[in-house]
Formats: C-alpha cells, structure tokens, sequence
C-alpha cells in the first residue's frame, strides 16, 4: 500500500479519507460465501429455479466455488413479514 499512500501524498488528497485499502488489502475475492440461501418471491419456484441458479452459477464461478451451496430460506416470501413486526416488536 505505499505506492498507494505515495500517490495520494503527491496529488494532496491523503487528507480527504479516513482509511485507505487497496488489492493487496483484500484477503477474500467476492463472492465467497459458503452458501446462497434464494428468498423471497424467488423460493416459490422452488428446485426449477434452483437447478437452474446453481447450474449457471457452476457454470461461470472459479474452481474454487464450485462446492457452494444453494437453499430455499425456510420463512420463503414471509421473511419480509416476520422482518417487519420483529422490529415493531
């Protein structure tokens, strides 16, 4: 990061950020998760969208994603309701 802090120091703006990261600061590319959880409107489709989500996604993802998995949140299209009254509550 020093070439970094060189190039803001040059062009005066090191004073206009509070923190400063770049490339070499990132130790997890994205996305990394462990697992996609499909919600919403979305999980009513259930397995014929999530073959198809999955398939794309193996598809297209580096090697090291390929063990990812897929689910259906359990609360499905309610989860925005029960959401909503957790925080009335």
């Amino acid at each position: 990061m020093a070439s970094l802090d060189i190039i803001l120091d040059q062009i005066d703006l090191e004073d206009f950020f509070d923190a400063i990261a770049d490339g070499t600061d990132i130790t997890h590319s994205k996305p990394d998760p462990e697992v996609f959880v499909i919600v919403g409107g979305l999980s009513n489709a259930e397995d014929i969208l999530l073959k198809e989500i999955e398939t794309s996604y193996r598809k297209y993802t580096f090697h090291s994603f390929q063990d990812t998995k897929f689910v259906l949140a359990e609360l499905r299209n309610d989860a925005g309701i029960y959401g909503c009254v957790r925080m009335l509550f």
